[in-house]
């Protein structure tokens, strides 16, 4: 294990997003901007977390595993800020367009974990 400043960095930040999740989600579990901005921590805390797992360790392939599963956080990172603007700004219209972004979302995700295309 090797502990330096950008693992550290990265650690405290994902625990400091997840922390944000637990206090958005705690006010008012059920607005849909709560859920969907939860869902934005999430993610970034799914993929800064595994990200400074992968920068601890110095063994390449459990590194590769680790950014993999961090990859996922980055990817489904888009499609819930997609969702979170949307629902912010209210535009009923528009959730159409969410489905879609989390359809394009698991394409991606199912491309990593089944091929080796993007890592």
């Amino acid at each position: 294990m090797i502990l330096s400043l950008l693992s550290v960095s990265t650690f405290l930040t994902s625990i400091l997003l997840f922390s944000l999740l637990l206090f958005v989600i705690l006010k008012n579990r059920k607005s849909s901007v709560n859920i969907s901005f939860a869902l934005v921590c999430l993610s970034a805390s799914m993929w800064l977390f595994c990200y400074s797992k992968a920068y601890e360790t110095n063994i390449a392939g459990s590194a590769l595993t680790w950014f993999k599963l961090g990859f996922l956080g980055l990817i489904l990172m888009a499609s819930t800020f997609f969702s979170f603007t949307i629902n912010f700004l209210g535009f009923k219209s528009a959730k159409n367009y969410t489905v879609l972004g989390y359809l394009i979302g698991l394409f991606f995700v199912l491309l990593l974990l089944y091929t080796s295309r993007i890592i």
